[in-house]
């Protein structure tokens, strides 16, 4: 065996041991009579439980959506912070970041912790799937139904994992070589697979999906009390919010829609199929999403208006799957920190942020950044900054506006213009902006421009900026290269 394929052997068992024993917190516990003994791992219903919320416990934590996959690495790489002395300075590693210093080996070692922390994932989720298959369902207190919902989260958690790993380690498709880039793994354990080209990826990335959302199905929509807790009303993000919140007697089931529910399934379908062109298999997925309804015929998800979001930043009304990382804020609060100007230091201030915005009604400029005193004309991203007493741990993964956005690429993809801006001015009408501004899209380039500045607006420190730049083959800035939209794999797979 070669000794590269040892060392994954060995780093990803160990790991995945590690997270099947990590305690959860919050969404993520069970109840108090949960408790299991870690010789009875998978074993029991409580057993793959604990070992389903311990891969969502370790997606949510600091190298991977809780930092680094939404506000920290992959948004510095997006650019849209200034750096120098005052700002990102230039001895932290977010200055190298910014400017693509990929061999440095702090960069290196954040890339290496990125890399090791999802395929951790991964080998947790395909110990989960490689056991539960030929498992008695009645084992699950609702037999076949939880059976099924456990391994299609864990589908989806792979699906997604692999697609993000892509994303960040291989070409977008629209510049794809058929190069070898990155391995799926797709058992446990595994002795090493071999890189795949971007299409393949892309392929396995669908089937897992579509196997997903076929396993989930069969709870998330099995009654119209099912289909209402996907809801925010229902008990989507905090069953603590009372008023028509249903809280079911097993806080297993609560909090749907933090999990890889059927719409969020789906909806990352939609993005994967919209990343790889596929405009018309992403239409079908969005109309999906688009035309669930709940048990009084309204659709599941809405756009909040300024009122609401003046107590709820993370917008919760229009998130449609979510992660949670109770130590967000107090991670964040030193980059919205002025530091004295410490060239070590970082300080996230949003560049060009005034001019950004071509409606002054558009509530994402005064409700989601802070000018840095009560006269600057210079802004911080206040989306992860605690309001009073609100818990602000959630990590936005797929919004509701996304979906109109694909549907925007949808059109693009038709030479439709007039229906593309539509679109787009969908998701500008829920941020309170005035129809009918955008007057100067008429070809492809034209559109793209508005498509990049509306993701911009509405996705500051959700990481989503960068992919929406490397998928349009457009540069984050003047000192970036298309080469630099590929990171690099880390040195450990690189062993002959």
């Amino acid at each position: 065996m070669k000794k590269k394929d040892i060392m994954k052997i060995k780093r990803y068992f160990f790991f995945s041991l590690l997270v099947l024993f990590a305690s959860c917190s919050d969404w993520l516990d069970v109840t108090p009579k949960d408790i299991v003994d870690e010789e009875d791992l998978l074993k029991s219903h409580l057993g793959y439980r604990n070992a389903l919320n311990g891969i969502y416990k370790q997606m949510g934590e600091t190298g991977m959506y809780g930092k680094e996959l939404t506000w920290g690495f992959v948004d510095v790489l997006a650019n849209p912070y200034y750096l120098g002395s005052n700002y990102i300075g230039r001895y932290h590693t977010y200055y190298k970041v910014a400017n693509y210093k990929y061999t440095d080996s702090e960069v290196k070692s954040y890339i290496e912790k990125v890399w090791t922390l999802a395929y951790n994932s991964i080998a947790n989720c395909n110990n989960i799937i490689g056991t539960i298959e030929n498992v008695d369902s009645t084992m699950f207190p609702m037999g076949n139904v939880e059976k099924n919902l456990i391994m299609g989260e864990a589908y989806g958690l792979r699906a997604l994992l692999h697609f993000d790993m892509l994303r960040l380690f291989a070409p977008a498709p629209i510049m794809d070589d058929n190069n070898l880039y990155i391995p799926y793994f797709d058992k446990f354990p595994s002795y090493g697979e071999n890189n795949l080209t971007v299409t393949e990826v892309l392929n396995k990335v669908v089937t897992d999906l579509i196997k997903a959302r076929d396993l989930v199905a069969s709870y998330d929509t099995l009654s119209d009390e099912n289909i209402l807790r996907l809801t925010v009303n229902g008990g989507n993000f905090d069953v603590k919010e009372g008023s028509t919140n249903y809280q079911p007697d097993d806080v297993f089931y609560a909090y749907r829609g933090y999990r890889m529910n059927y719409p969020a399934i789906i909806s990352l379908l939609a993005r994967v199929y919209n990343y790889a062109g596929k405009h018309d298999e992403a239409f079908e997925c969005v109309n999906e999403i688009m035309n669930l309804k709940d048990p009084y015929d309204k659709v599941l998800y809405s756009f909040p208006t300024r009122e609401n979001v003046l107590t709820d930043r993370k917008m919760k009304r229009d998130l449609i799957f979510a992660l949670s990382f109770p130590k967000l804020y107090e991670n964040y609060l030193p980059y919205a920190t002025d530091h004295g100007y410490s060239s070590g230091d970082a300080r996230f201030v949003l560049k060009d942020w005034s001019s950004a915005f071509d409606d002054p009604a558009d509530y994402r400029k005064d409700v989601l950044s802070t000018p840095l005193t009560s006269t600057s004309s210079y802004y911080m991203p206040a989306r992860n900054i605690q309001i009073s007493s609100e818990t602000n741990d959630i990590c936005p993964i797929i919004r509701y506006s996304e979906l109109y956005y694909i549907l925007a690429e949808y059109y693009a993809s038709k030479e439709n213009w007039s229906e593309a801006v539509n679109q787009l001015d969908n998701v500008r009408e829920g941020r309170n902006c005035t129809k009918g501004r955008l007057t100067n899209v008429n070809n492809y380039e034209s559109f793209r421009t508005e498509l990049l500045k509306e993701v911009r607006r509405e996705y500051i420190t959700e990481g989503q900026l960068f992919f929406y730049h490397k998928k349009l083959n457009v540069k984050c800035s003047n000192v970036m290269t298309i080469e630099d939209f590929v990171l690099p794999l880390p040195d450990s797979e690189n062993i002959n």
